[in-house]
């Protein structure tokens, strides 16, 4: 499964968060399942029937960021994912 991942512009980042709150919704990830980095303090959540990852800059956990989105390469053909976390 190939994944492509893309920056968010700091606009487009800072509409997904709100007070407590960060809308994984509105990139394509339902948080079927998330991982955080003690080291790096960066939160991955992962969509399962979307494929779609999320990565949240928790650096400043008072202002998370999102900074990037990766989904996975679509068939040509169907316009559909290849492969997501619940087809993998």
């Amino acid at each position: 499964m190939a994944i492509t991942f893309s920056v968010l512009p700091q606009n487009e980042s800072n509409a997904l968060v709100s007070p407590g709150l960060i809308n994984m919704g509105a990139v394509g990830a339902n948080a079927e399942s998330s991982a955080y980095s003690t080291l790096h303090r960066y939160l991955y959540t992962v969509g399962g029937s979307s494929g779609t990852i999320v990565v949240t800059d928790l650096s400043d956990p008072t202002k998370p960021k999102v900074v990037a989105k990766g989904n996975p390469d679509l068939n040509p053909s169907t316009g559909t994912p290849f492969q997501t976390l619940q087809s993998a």
